[in-house]
Protein backbone atom coordinates (compact mmCIF):
# COMPACT_ATOMS: atom_id res chain seq x y z
CA UNK A 1 0.00 0.00 0.00
CA UNK A 2 2.33 2.49 0.81
CA UNK A 3 4.64 1.86 -2.62
CA UNK A 4 1.43 2.18 -4.15
CA UNK A 5 1.28 5.67 -3.46
CA UNK A 6 -2.25 5.33 -1.86
CA UNK A 7 -3.08 7.72 1.06
CA UNK A 8 -2.72 6.71 4.04
CA UNK A 9 -4.21 8.82 7.18
CA UNK A 10 -3.07 6.49 9.83
CA UNK A 11 -1.36 2.75 10.87
CA UNK A 12 -3.17 0.72 12.53
CA UNK A 13 -1.15 -2.49 13.21
CA UNK A 14 -1.25 -5.39 16.17
CA UNK A 15 2.02 -5.47 17.68
CA UNK A 16 1.42 -9.33 17.17
CA UNK A 17 -0.60 -10.41 14.64
CA UNK A 18 -1.26 -14.12 13.71
CA UNK A 19 0.36 -15.55 10.41
CA UNK A 20 1.64 -12.31 9.40
CA UNK A 21 4.93 -10.32 10.16
CA UNK A 22 4.76 -8.77 13.83
CA UNK A 23 3.41 -5.05 13.95
CA UNK A 24 6.66 -3.86 15.06
CA UNK A 25 8.31 -4.51 11.71
CA UNK A 26 5.45 -3.39 9.62
CA UNK A 27 4.87 -0.07 11.17
CA UNK A 28 8.63 0.26 10.80
CA UNK A 29 9.33 -0.62 7.32
CA UNK A 30 5.98 1.30 6.69
CA UNK A 31 8.35 4.70 9.06
CA UNK A 32 11.00 4.66 6.30
CA UNK A 33 9.01 5.51 3.79
CA UNK A 34 6.54 7.64 5.16
CA UNK A 35 7.79 9.37 8.53
CA UNK A 36 4.23 11.37 8.72
CA UNK A 37 1.80 8.75 8.94
CA UNK A 38 1.09 8.43 12.64
CA UNK A 39 1.07 4.52 13.93
CA UNK A 40 -1.55 3.01 16.59
CA UNK A 41 -0.58 -0.25 18.11
CA UNK A 42 -3.83 -1.50 19.63
CA UNK A 43 -2.37 -4.70 21.77
CA UNK A 44 -4.53 -7.28 24.45
CA UNK A 45 -1.55 -7.77 26.27
CA UNK A 46 -0.89 -5.22 29.55
CA UNK A 47 2.42 -3.69 28.54
CA UNK A 48 3.41 -4.08 24.84
CA UNK A 49 5.15 -0.59 24.31
CA UNK A 50 8.66 -1.85 23.74
CA UNK A 51 9.47 -1.04 20.74
CA UNK A 52 7.02 1.78 19.36
CA UNK A 53 8.35 4.27 17.39
CA UNK A 54 8.56 8.13 16.90
CA UNK A 55 4.85 9.20 15.85
CA UNK A 56 3.06 5.93 17.57
CA UNK A 57 0.96 5.86 20.50
CA UNK A 58 -0.40 2.38 22.21
CA UNK A 59 -3.86 1.30 22.93
CA UNK A 60 -4.70 -1.19 25.63
CA UNK A 61 -7.39 -3.37 24.32
CA UNK A 62 -10.33 -3.45 24.96
CA UNK A 63 -10.70 0.17 24.48
CA UNK A 64 -13.76 2.47 23.17
CA UNK A 65 -13.61 3.86 19.95
CA UNK A 66 -13.80 7.53 21.46
CA UNK A 67 -10.20 6.70 22.79
CA UNK A 68 -9.14 5.74 19.09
Amino acid sequence: MCEAGMSIDMVFTGTNPIGAASGWVEAECFRIRRPDVPVLYPSGKIDDRGRSIPGSAFAGKPYPPQKL
